[in-house]
């Protein structure tokens, strides 16, 4: 009977650690958490992208751990990307440090973004940052919290595009100046005039998914 309890137990402590979530928190070099930064899990034999997340007001994130070997990057605007191998359970804080480039363009050309998050939205001022001399629309989306550098989402999927109020491709959104952006919102909640397979947007004045609001001004 004891043998068999210990076996039971051992199978269930295996189903424990496998099923065992990766969760820290993201700071800055002084020691302020960061919020929406991105936390990846992609796969180590070609870093696909696994899943993702952006952390919380206080520079938290939580995901859970795959089946398969994985390394976790952790990036946010204006920061060196930080790579960890195969951690599991509570990684505790990981210090983000000051991308010296982004650094000079912050002194040189403009302040850092501001990022501001409300109910299923991300929204990263572009106009009054650094950002728009970044060259183009795809190179400023490639930077933004919820999104890859490949402009995909992080839990998965490619956006729908919209500028103007009319869907576009990523070939023409690269041909956008990223001076003539004010915005971009990232809204994980699409209105019901987009398919309900939507998983993004973009388009101007605000709404769902993921958005680029042109100043007409410019």
């Amino acid at each position: 009977m004891n043998r068999i309890i210990f076996l039971l137990v051992l199978s269930f402590s295996s189903l424990q650690l496998t099923a065992q979530n990766i969760k820290g928190q993201v700071i800055d070099e002084q020691q302020q958490p960061l919020l929406c930064a991105n936390v990846l899990l992609l796969t180590v034999k070609d870093s696909t992208l696994i899943k993702g997340t952006v952390t919380n007001e206080q520079g938290h994130f939580e995901l859970a751990a795959p089946d398969v070997p994985y390394i976790i990057k952790i990036s946010f605007i204006g920061y060196e990307p930080c790579y960890l191998n195969n951690r599991q359970g509570n990684i505790g804080a990981i210090q983000l440090k000051t991308n010296s480039t982004d650094l000079n363009a912050v002194v040189v050309k403009g302040r850092r973004p501001t990022v501001k998050v409300g109910l299923n939205k991300i929204e990263v001022n572009v106009s009054n940052s650094y950002l728009k001399y970044m060259g183009k629309a795809t190179t400023v989306l490639g930077k933004i919290p919820g999104l890859t550098k490949d402009l995909q989402l992080l839990e998965g999927g490619t956006p729908t595009f919209v500028l103007n109020g009319k869907p576009v491709s990523v070939k023409e959104l690269s041909t956008i100046p990223s001076s003539e952006i004010k915005k971009i919102i990232v809204d994980s909640n699409p209105n019901v005039e987009y398919s309900a397979t939507c998983k993004g947007v973009v388009y101007p004045g605000g709404g769902s998914c993921t958005t680029i609001e042109i100043d007409d001004k410019k």
